[in-house]
């Protein structure tokens, strides 16, 4: 009920301070700053020991490791395709019996 009734104000925390953290955020910290900012400004207003408050921080923490994870398949698939603009810079195309590609 205490955390019920700190929704609104939560919200419009939220709404009023989430969009800068994002926009301002380095494109590589973008999921973990708005975790951050989630965890140390939203959620304390709340009551950080409250079961409810506890169970949101284990989401936040989920959500930052699946960014993370994310963030890391992302430079592989960014190194892997440099490394095909680099070395395989040519495109063939195969053409058909009747010529077609």
């Amino acid at each position: 009920s205490a955390v019920k009734a700190k929704l609104p104000e939560m919200r419009t925390r939220i709404e009023e301070e989430g969009d800068d953290v994002l926009m301002y955020a380095n494109n590589y910290r973008k999921a973990e700053e708005y975790s951050e900012f989630l965890r140390d400004k939203v959620l304390k207003s709340v009551g950080a020991n409250s079961q409810p408050a506890l169970n949101y921080k284990d989401a936040l923490d989920n959500m930052l490791n699946k960014a993370e994870a994310l963030k890391q398949s992302v430079d592989a698939a960014v190194i892997a395709y440099t490394d095909f603009l680099d070395n395989c810079g040519e495109l063939f195309t195969g053409v058909g019996p009747d010529q077609e590609y």
